[in-house]
């Protein structure tokens, strides 16, 4: 007995009968079943394995007036952001600016106590760290090292993620050390993992 692969059906013929010509000859059953485990690993793999950089997009650096402490929020439907303090100029620019895929992150540094704070994307990547099993985003956070404007801030950064299953690390904002420079070191903060729910 022979077997055929024809087309992705099975073709068993006695023995003293050759393959249709361009069909690949399948020796023994035993080799059949190891190429369709390879084919469905690599299917699995492909499947399953994350991609590894995803993009990232800053929208806008502003105020976000009911936020008092450092967060990040994931919106998956625009009206969402609804009463997070954002003016109605900032809401109308970054509909206009946000594709119908994307998913919104809002990044808050909380209430600082005077001016010159802000939250700054550091890389349009989003690398994944298979440690963690989520993507890192990349920022800078920034604090006043003279004199600043002396009123309550709420420092805050809108990004747009890409649609989609996974999770991401923001890092939290803490104070850290003011005297040498503006970008604090973020590397030992805690980071704030988020689920994204895509449409």
């Amino acid at each position: 007995m022979k077997l055929w692969l024809i087309e992705g059906v099975l073709i068993i013929a006695p023995l003293g009968v050759g393959p249709p010509r361009g069909v690949m000859l399948i020796r023994n059953l035993t080799t059949f079943v190891m190429m369709l485990s390879s084919i469905a690993l690599a299917s699995a793999c492909s499947a399953t394995n994350p991609e590894v950089q995803l993009p990232v997009k800053e929208l806008e650096q502003t105020q976000c007036r009911s936020i008092d402490g450092p967060n990040a929020y994931a919106f998956s439907e625009f009206s969402d952001i609804a009463g997070h303090g954002l003016s109605d100029t900032i809401v109308q620019r970054v509909e206009a600016s946000m594709q119908e895929d994307n998913i919104l992150l809002l990044v808050s540094m909380g209430q600082q106590p005077t001016g010159g704070y802000s939250a700054t994307l550091a890389s349009e990547i989003m690398s994944y760290d298979p440690a963690k099993d989520a993507y890192v985003i990349d920022l800078n956070y920034r604090v006043p090292t003279g004199a600043a404007t002396t009123a309550l801030t709420y420092p805050c950064t809108l990004l747009a993620l890409p649609t989609g299953r996974y999770d991401i690390l923001v890092p939290s904002f803490e104070a850290g050390d003011r005297t040498e420079s503006r970008v604090i070191d973020i590397s030992s903060n805690p980071f704030q993992r988020i689920t994204i729910e895509g449409r």
